[in-house]
């Protein structure tokens, strides 16, 4: 954080911080009740990705788990790597243009500045090359070690837009079964399997599912209209059990946990809870009055396929900005679509996609996909939680050596690595 105000304009950027703070105040309880508000003004997501790695590092009091979960662990990584980076030639420039660039695109700075620090960490002599907007398109570094010298170019996968579109529809039919229960006082947990892409169904349709339903007193298992629902009551004696003896915030991941008597991460999920507040931490519960509880997955193959978007436009339009006087590598940052299956179908298309891929005059010889899996967690002992699957692709076929044998961009002294992927 200090790095960041000496190079990014300390008071300007506290301004920033402090319209975040205010942005975040007036909206916090409403988001943690399960209504559909914005936590951070998407405008200056960048100030919003500092003040939850800043709340996180000091005193909480601007945490929120999901927020914090997909953007701390970055900035923690810098922090570890900042020895390395602070000798990289050119990242006073880069970290000034991440905290006063575009505001609204933080992700391809991070991504960036974790690569250039990766490869200073192994040894390699790194230097970011200017740009030169309307005159030559240039890779984002230069990595030298001994003979070996490289041209690196960084691209940063943000979710694509039907994956987004998918998630509002499953926050749409959620909304809508909220709202029932909350007419009826009933409390209630639904695991529900799309078949169908979710736009498909009407806002209604779980609502008119579970109507007849309520109040539910043993679990119902049954299939409606290309869909499969398991309808069942909350786990109240589990979930009074914790509450007698701990806080727990609104909204986490933890408090699914013990309203469903389960969680699993990769369901997307919708909750809707009425608490009894702390008075000093007002985003944390230790009583639940009411509550609502939405896990889902589509299971449609349209589906999966349209989230598991492969890479090669990244690629082909990364490839443009290397040189042919040295060989070259493109490291492609991707955030999980949500399913293993899908995730998994993903890497399949990406390994064909550079097995096919024909080089224009660079000479790409390698392209790294960092594949990241976020997990929000409020569980004891562990606010914080990230899986990175690093896979290396060859473009053609070459003998060229892989200069970055380890390519994974978050793994410290105390991370636990293994062969395979998150997704198997």
């Amino acid at each position: 954080m200090e790095w960041f105000r000496s190079v990014g304009g300390g008071p300007r950027l506290d301004a920033r911080l402090d319209a975040c703070r205010a942005f975040y105040e007036s909206n916090r309880a409403a988001a943690e009740d399960g209504l559909p508000v914005a936590l951070f003004d998407p405008r200056d997501a960048v100030a919003w990705y500092i003040l939850q790695a800043e709340t996180y590092a000091t005193d909480r009091q601007f945490w929120t788990p999901d927020e914090s979960a997909r953007t701390v662990p970055y900035i923690r990584r810098l922090g570890q790597l900042y020895d390395r980076l602070a000798r990289v030639n050119g990242v006073e420039d880069r970290v000034a243009r991440f905290v006063n660039g575009d505001p609204s695109q933080p992700d391809g700075s991070l991504y960036e500045l974790l690569v250039a620090g990766t490869w200073a960490e192994r040894g390699y002599e790194v230097s970011f090359i200017p740009e030169r907007p309307g005159v030559a398109r240039t890779p984002d570094l230069n990595a030298t070690r001994g003979r070996s010298s490289w041209a690196v170019e960084t691209k940063r996968m943000m979710p694509s837009a039907y994956a987004r579109q998918e998630m509002e529809a499953g926050r749409r039919l959620a909304a809508h079964l909220h709202d029932l229960s909350e007419a009826l006082g009933h409390s209630v947990v639904v695991d529900v399997a799309y078949r169908r892409e979710l736009t498909h169904y009407p806002n209604e349709f779980l609502a008119e599912c579970v109507h007849d339903l309520l109040p539910i007193s043993s679990p119902q298992l049954f299939d409606h209209d290309d869909a499969r629902l398991f309808v069942r009551p909350v786990a109240w004696q589990l979930c009074r059990r914790v509450l007698a003896d701990d806080f727990v915030f609104i909204g986490s991941t933890r408090m699914m946990e013990i309203i469903g008597g389960g969680h699993n991460h990769d369901l997307s999920h919708s909750l809707r809870a009425r608490c009894r507040r702390s008075p000093s931490r007002p985003s944390y519960a230790d009583h639940v009055y009411h509550a609502s509880l939405v896990n889902w997955a589509c299971l449609s193959p349209a589906a999966h396929k349209a989230k598991a978007k492969h890479f090669n436009t990244k690629v082909a339009d990364a490839e443009g900005q290397l040189p042919s006087d040295r060989p070259g590598v493109i490291h492609v940052g991707m955030e999980s679509t949500g399913r293993p299956d899908a995730d998994l179908l993903r890497h399949y298309r990406n390994g064909h996609a550079a097995s096919l891929f024909t080089t224009g005059r660079s000479r790409l010889r390698w392209v790294y996909g960092n594949y990241f899996k976020i997990e929000a967690t409020t569980r004891p002992n562990e606010s914080l939680a990230m899986e990175e699957t690093a896979v290396r692709y060859m473009i053609s076929r070459h003998r060229t050596r892989d200069p970055l044998p380890n390519g994974l961009l978050l793994s410290d002294d105390h991370g636990v690595m293994r062969r395979g992927a998150y997704w198997d």
